[in-house]
């Protein structure tokens, strides 16, 4: 899990934001960003996302992680749950993501479209 990880953030990182693209390895490892996206408003939308309360009741805690790719002007494009404590905690981030700024990938110094990775905690 961890090298396809490592692979699609070197694959998508720094090479052209669409699907069509799909180059080489070798040609992909030059596409390795400097700098990865910041989040800008992260904690305003971790303050915003709520527990549901169905998994509050049950006493579930965890984790939601979310690769979210990031265009080279600093908006959310898409995203995939990595890991997730349960689907409700993961319903509850996935609405906001769309809500997400942030600043761009940069290589050389040139901003790019690339991938962060984010975590969600949960806990009672």
């Amino acid at each position: 899990m961890k090298v396809f990880i490592l692979l699609t953030l070197i694959g998508c990182a720094f090479y052209p934001c669409t699907a069509q693209n799909t180059p080489k390895w070798e040609s992909m490892l030059a596409h390795i960003p400097d700098q990865e996206p910041i989040p800008q408003n992260l904690a305003e939308i971790t303050g915003t996302i709520s527990y549901p309360h169905e998994v509050l009741g049950a006493g579930i805690e965890g984790l939601v992680q979310v690769m979210v790719q990031v265009d080279s002007l600093g908006n959310y494009m898409s995203h995939y749950v990595a890991r997730s404590a349960h689907p409700l905690l993961t319903e509850a981030v996935e609405v906001y993501l769309p809500h997400l700024r942030f600043t761009p990938a940069i290589k050389g110094e040139v901003p790019v479209c690339g991938w962060k990775a984010l975590p969600f905690r949960f806990s009672i």
